[in-house]
């Protein structure tokens, strides 16, 4: 959502409607496009899974995954050296670790083209957000869709929320009433798994149930 809401500038285009200006505003198609993706775990997976219907490439880094991990993913796996020149979208999800904290900052954003987008879904902290609105304001990146901020809840006066060339929203997918009714269920498999002595499902803490 955040990706189609950023190549559309759908934030522009619902106030260009409003203010009866008309339809004659220019986007970006998705097709063929460059997508990078920092880290591949299951969410990035489930991502790239939605992407592969609009005949993107995609790039993607992870130092746990290796290309024989992403078979028939139509992924191509890549250092980081190599990824930020050849983006259009840079996607971020990946965990915040110590190693990951600050992972784009201004060096990344300086190899990025000037027509490419940063979107940040995972956590605030694995971009350095100062670096990012600079970069946002000079021009060196195109824009940004943001999920998620370094400081949560963000400050009022966040820059971010001022910038024409920035969508953000407000990290609530799993607020659909689908996922809340999934999550209520998925509790209640758990508790009921535990009580009557089978392995459970989703464990957060497995120490535990040793």
């Amino acid at each position: 959502m955040v990706l189609s809401s950023t190549l559309t500038d759908i934030g522009f285009v619902d106030a260009a409607v409003v203010a009866l200006l008309g339809y004659a505003v220019v986007f970006f198609g998705l097709i063929l496009l460059m997508i990078v993706v920092i880290g591949m775990g299951k969410i990035s997976r489930l991502v790239v899974k939605k992407l592969s219907g609009f005949e993107m490439n995609i790039l993607a880094t992870d130092p746990y995954v290796k290309q024989a991990d992403v078979e028939g993913l139509g992924i191509t796996m890549a250092t980081p050296e190599e990824l930020y020149a050849k983006s259009d979208f840079v996607i971020v999800h990946t965990s915040l670790f110590p190693s990951t904290f600050h992972l784009v900052g201004a060096e990344q954003f300086k190899a990025m083209k000037n027509t490419a987008f940063i979107i940040n879904a995972a956590r605030g902290a694995v971009i350095d957000e100062a670096a990012m609105i600079e970069a946002l304001k000079s021009g060196e990146i195109a824009g940004a869709g943001l999920d998620v901020f370094e400081q949560e809840p963000p400050a009022d006066d966040n820059p971010l929320f001022s910038m024409e060339n920035v969508i953000v929203s407000p990290h609530n997918a799993a607020l659909s009433n689908g996922a809340l009714r999934a999550m209520a269920m998925d509790s209640a498999q758990g508790i009921t798994e535990y009580l009557t002595g089978k392995p459970v499902t989703y464990p957060v803490n497995k120490e535990v149930l040793k």
